[in-house]
């Protein structure tokens, strides 16, 4: 403001002179504009220099007019400038100089007059004159603006501002004050200061009286209460300073009160917050460590210790309590993380870590603090911070990155489409280059629907559709094809879940796979069996009429014939034989190596039901298989029964089998106490017609094998533990995730 000021007072003058006399006009502004900083405009009427003051263009800073003007004189001309322009220098010039015209221009609100005269000595005089008329003018005009504010300064802050007489009525005020209490600015101007605050103070101390005998650089602040014009208590902090002798002899103060409502209340919460936080860590289970930077002393509660399996008097103030149990791979990032918030490069320090518990393990932690006090030269001395057990959320983060890991680096694409009417691709994962050929460019803001074979297309967007319309969550597509940017067919299946808003759905998140190697082996494998059904049929047909002819001849010779001869009989066996013989070859021929697709089957249960529909005599079955594993179902039905089958056939009626788990292969093995198989006819026992027992087809555990191989698992024979037979089924598809069909 004071180089305002300054640059407002060094500005040229310039100055309108009124005169109808030319040459001494002329002359008067030639010597002003020579002799000072002026700038000097000629009007030679009255009515002109009005004009020129009505000028946008120009300001002018002083107005000189002569007495006797055409039009009108000097006095009517002040009387019209003084409408407009009330404070504008004006100084009146004249060769008169009666008492009567300086009374009267004095009372019109002339700034100055002066005789005028040709003379250098009175031509000093004006410009003098005009000088101080105008650098007073401006320092008026200086101050105004100051004044001005200030007060819109003082009435835009927060805070009461007042100043109060020596007797402590209001001299000065702002809004805040009325809009605070309430009271109107003729109403306070009737009141003392102590109609607000005397008596109010809640510390013990009084508000002090407007006339303070204290130096005038002290001040006093206190907490008080100021009282409304409707009753309203409001707490305050009230700072009240003596006016300096120089400004107020008489006394006076001035004060300023800051409304604590919002402090008070902010107090209030963080007492709150702070029970709240004691009951979370409580039952959060959060440890809590409070450290004296200066000694390297914490002090932990109880949940600190407990987290970490530690009974709480087991653990010491020392600081080594914490950082001799964190994990050597994390030392160093736990340090760089500490010293960083130490130098003030982090608000608060966070980390996570693993340390050790009790037991030996390693647990993870997320360990987080701040720096709460420093001393005088900015040293930390006291930090506090908490422990949050995250090891579960690691494990889980854990899982998800596996999960993401086989969807990003498989055949397996994510993708997001948009409800938009065209399936817009609003994301597709990075290996969709791998699978289908295109590059995450080429696809994302494009529609899906041309990636989708036409032959397709109908079904697919129908499938969606239908499970909109029944508010479904997921879509439940069958495989379709999908072209690819080299416009290769591959097939793919679309498991999609629908992600409504509301009553609508916003998008839909899904993946595809690609199972085109899985389809032509399966359309291969249909168009085999279609072959092998043709010759089964054939089979069945020219080898069951024969033998069903012969077994009648048979049993009509047995009731013929009463001679107790066993021939008969044993021809009889020999039928059952063939007719297991035929229905083994049938299985074989008609089913051999395919299966269907695959899906969750709950082992468990399909062992207990495989036990019950075999005939196992007075054989014991011992089995533990909590597992869910990926197969179809019916074959793998017929693979239990076969395996339960020979280990009675050949471990005897009164044989224990044992099904269990493969701890590290992903599998399952049923194994017997009976007389187990030799090593050298280990890999004899799955050919096809091989058997060791007079009663055996030599096809079961063929059939084993065939089914084995379909779902691409690995099969084994070893020795079980009680010294018979134990058959291996590894490299299953386990899913544990869902439930599965016993």
């Amino acid at each position: 403001m004071a180089d305002t000021a300054a640059a407002s007072a060094a500005a040229p003058i310039h100055v309108l002179l009124v005169d109808d006399a030319v040459a001494s006009s002329e002359t008067m502004a030639a010597f002003l504009e020579q002799e000072g900083d002026f700038s000097v405009e000629l009007a030679a009427t009255g009515t002109e220099g009005l004009r020129r003051l009505h000028d946008e263009d120009t300001d002018y800073d002083c107005v000189v007019s002569d007495y006797q003007i055409p039009g009108m004189d000097g006095l009517e001309l002040l009387a019209a400038v003084r409408e407009e322009w009330p404070k504008l220098p004006f100084l009146l010039l004249t060769d008169y100089g009666n008492e009567s015209i300086a009374s009267e221009a004095i009372s019109a609100g002339v700034t100055d007059y002066v005789k005028k005269r040709s003379s250098t000595k009175r031509r000093d005089v004006l410009m003098n004159r005009i000088t101080n008329a105008v650098t007073k003018h401006r320092a008026e005009k200086t101050l105004e603006r100051e004044r001005v504010l200030t007060r819109q300064a003082l009435d835009s802050i927060n805070d009461i501002f007042y100043i109060a007489n020596a007797d402590g009525t209001l001299r000065y005020w702002n809004d805040q004050l009325s809009s605070l209490t309430g009271y109107d600015n003729d109403e306070i101007a009737d009141m003392r200061i102590h109609d607000f605050l005397a008596g109010n103070a809640n510390d013990g101390q009084s508000v002090p009286e407007p006339r303070l005998e204290l130096p005038p650089e002290e001040s006093c602040t206190i907490e008080a209460t100021i009282q409304t014009a409707g009753g309203e208590q409001v707490p305050h902090e009230c700072t009240v300073t003596p006016l300096a002798d120089a400004v107020e002899k008489d006394g006076g103060v001035v004060g300023v009160a800051r409304n604590l409502v919002e402090r008070k209340e902010r107090e209030e919460e963080l007492r709150t917050l702070k029970e709240r936080f004691e009951l979370a860590t409580e039952g959060a289970n959060l440890g809590v460590w409070d450290w004296d930077m200066n000694t390297d002393d914490v002090e932990y509660n109880d949940n600190w210790a407990t987290m970490l399996g530690h009974e709480p008097a087991e653990i010491s103030s020392a600081l080594d309590e914490w950082r001799r149990r964190v994990h050597p791979d994390d030392v160093e990032t736990v340090q760089a993380a500490l010293r960083d918030h130490i130098e003030g490069g982090t608000e608060y320090y966070d980390t996570e870590l693993r340390m050790q518990t009790a037991g030996g393990d390693w647990k993870w932690i997320r360990d987080i603090g701040q720096v709460v006090e420093r001393d005088a030269d900015g040293t930390p001395v006291r930090a506090v911070g908490i422990h949050l057990d995250i090891d579960d959320k690691k494990r889980t983060e854990q899982a998800l990155r596996e999960k993401r890991d086989i969807f990003t680096q498989g055949p397996t694409v994510v993708f997001r489409w948009e409800n938009d009417g065209s399936s817009t691709i609003s994301y597709v994962s990075k290996n969709v280059e791998d699978v289908f050929g295109y590059s995450v460019a080429d696809l994302e803001s494009q529609p899906f629907r041309p990636l989708v074979h036409y032959e397709d297309v109908e079904r697919v967007v129908s499938k969606t559709k239908t499970a909109m319309a029944n508010g479904d969550d997921q879509v439940k597509h069958d495989p379709y094809r999908i072209i690819t940017a080299e416009g290769e067919v591959r097939w793919v299946l679309d498991h999609t879940t629908l992600v409504w808003a509301g009553d609508d759905v916003s998008h839909r998140l899904g993946y595809l796979i690609d199972i085109t190697e899985r389809k032509e082996r399966q359309q291969r494998l249909e168009r085999k069996n279609e072959q092998l059904d043709e010759f089964a049929s054939v089979v069945s047909h020219d080898l069951r009429n024969p033998m069903n002819v012969a077994e009648g001849r048979v049993e009509l010779a047995q009731m013929a014939c009463d001679c107790g001869n066993d021939h008969l009989s044993d021809a009889g066996d020999a039928f059952d034989r063939m007719h297991a013989l035929v229905d083994d070859l049938l299985t074989l021929a008609r089913q051999g190596d395919t299966i269907t697709e695959p899906g969750p089957v709950d082992l468990s249960a399909l062992v207990s039901a495989c036990w019950c529909s075999v005939d196992t005599a007075d054989a014991e079955l011992e089995a533990d298989t909590p597992t869910v594993v990926l197969a179809d179902r019916s074959r793998l039905k017929q693979l239990i029964e076969n395996l339960f089958r020979n280990a009675v056939e050949h471990g005897g009626r009164d044989v224990t089998v044992t099904v269990g788990e493969l701890d590290d292969r992903n599998g399952f093995y049923i194994a017997d106490d009976g007389p187990g198989i030799p090593d050298d006819k280990r890999e004899d026992v799955f050919e096809h017609g091989y058997s060791t027992a007079d009663s055996g087809t030599g096809f079961g555990l063929a059939i084993v094998r065939e089914i084995a191989e379909a779902h691409e698992w690995s099969l084994n024979v070893t020795e079980s533990d009680g010294g018979g037979a134990r058959i291996e089924l590894a490299n299953m598809s386990i899913d544990n995730t869902t439930e599965g069909n016993g």
